[in-house]
């Protein structure tokens, strides 16, 4: 469900850049009834939607290091 948001975003607010003819048709009419649904012409933003999920056990994400992802260019200013 998440990546019909972003390409929902897309085509409302990133100018339908990336996407084919056919793909804007198709988005643009799915979008109609997404927003339909949501009633999200009553709201400035968009809605997220996301799943959760309850486990008995429990499970540890594997993640990097923030130090190995995150690199700031410090020859930049803002």
């Amino acid at each position: 469900m998440s990546a019909a948001i972003f390409l929902f975003a897309r085509l409302v607010k990133g100018n339908n850049e990336g996407l084919s003819v056919d793909m804007i048709k198709v988005l643009s009419e799915i979008r109609v009834l997404h927003e339909e649904v949501f009633g999200i012409n009553k709201y400035p933003g968009e809605i997220f939607l996301f799943r959760l999920h309850e486990s008995e056990e429990m499970t540890k994400s594997l993640r990097k290091p923030v130090e190995d992802v995150l690199v700031f260019d410090k020859t930049q200013t803002l």
